[in-house]
């Protein structure tokens, strides 16, 4: 089940532009451009968020949120910077990577990722990872629960 808001989907160029690998200021404004909300199973809700950052950069953020916390997020999704360890595991089916918000480094690898290519694994920090992925998307989040980085492999 799809919730889409009313919302305006980022342009191709915006999402090409996101691609470029160049340095992100987590500081700046972020102004929401896209959001959606799935249904996973039973009470179960995987939010998506695409977010513009200052410097134009398209970044998204997923979380699982349960039902009885769905309308909250739904409204007000962008909660704050993302403090994530870098312990996670692969979803091989949807190839996005789970980081755990517990504690962590998650905002600084994050900024190195973007500047300089990252590569991933599970259970390792972004910036000694070997994966290579390919990404634009970077997370900001409430901080309870899951946030998704969605990437797609090289």
């Amino acid at each position: 089940m799809r919730v889409p808001l009313n919302l305006v989907e980022p342009s191709r160029a915006e999402l090409l532009a996101a691609n470029q690998g160049s340095r992100v200021a987590l500081d700046g404004k972020i102004e929401t451009v896209a959001v959606e909300v799935n249904l996973l199973w039973a009470d179960r809700w995987k939010v998506s968020e695409k977010v513009k950052v200052a410097e134009g950069f398209i970044v998204e953020l997923q979380t699982e949120v349960g039902a009885l916390r769905k309308q909250m997020v739904q409204a007000n999704s962008t909660v704050g910077r993302v403090e994530a360890s870098m312990a996670g595991y692969e979803d091989q089916a949807s190839d996005e990577y789970y980081l755990d918000d517990s504690a962590g480094s998650f905002e600084q690898d994050l900024v190195y990722a973007l500047d300089a290519g990252v590569r991933h694994t599970v259970n390792q920090p972004l910036a000694q990872a070997t994966r290579p992925i390919k990404h634009h998307l970077i997370g900001f989040a409430e901080q309870q629960g899951w946030v998704a980085l969605r990437a797609s492999s090289q």
